[in-house]
């Protein structure tokens, strides 16, 4: 059996390529292969790192999934 050593790419090619993969199972079904399958699942893992990174580093969501305390919002 050949290793393929694949070349460094950066976070966004990782994201696209998650679509691609996405795309290519939804239209021809998950892999049979169970090295593949996991290449395929850590990939998706990473892509979901660099995601709620890119969230937590962005200054417009902090906040966003928490209610700021309003004056308004007082029960009484």
């Amino acid at each position: 059996m050949t290793l393929l050593t694949l070349p460094p790419i950066s976070e966004d090619d990782v994201l696209e390529l998650k679509d691609y993969i996405g795309c290519g199972e939804s239209v021809f079904g998950q892999t049979e292969s169970k090295t593949l399958r996991e290449f395929i699942d850590s990939l998706y893992r990473k892509c979901q790192e660099i995601e709620a990174k890119r969230w937590r580093d962005d200054p417009q969501n902090w906040g966003a999934c928490s209610k700021w305390p309003r004056e308004d919002d007082l029960p009484f």
